[in-house]
């Protein structure tokens, strides 16, 4: 990470450490979707999952964006290795159309409690 990265990550945790997430009521939505889309390209992984949990909490209230919350936690999850939840990262397929990073299909049960199985057509 160069030094202009290290000082926009530390300016990014003292915002946190002393407000908070910067959500709508704080900053406004365009700075709080600005504050989100920052926090996607760090390379610190706990203090983006800490940010992570800080935006479900918001986002709960209406105070922070969904969308914002979805690109993040894929994020986190493609940085890992592992799946996307929401679908926000796309890739150029075989054919050059843009689709998106494999997703994983979350475990859906029915009304009577039994497993949702999707069945492609």
């Amino acid at each position: 990470m160069d030094e202009a990265d290290q000082i926009v990550v530390a300016d990014a945790k003292a915002i946190i450490l002393k407000y908070g997430l910067p959500g709508y009521s704080l900053v406004g939505k365009q700075s709080s979707d600005s504050f989100s889309t920052l926090i996607e390209f760090f390379s610190d992984k706990p203090f983006r999952q800490q940010v992570v949990n800080l935006m479900e909490k918001e986002m709960k209230r209406h105070n922070a964006s969904a969308e914002d919350y979805a690109r993040v936690v894929d994020s986190i999850l493609f940085s890992e290795g592992k799946m996307q939840t929401y679908g926000t990262h796309l890739e150029a397929g075989k054919s050059r159309r843009l689709q998106a990073k494999p997703i994983q299909i979350p475990r859906v049960l029915t009304p009577a409690g039994k497993p949702l199985v999707y069945r492609p057509q």
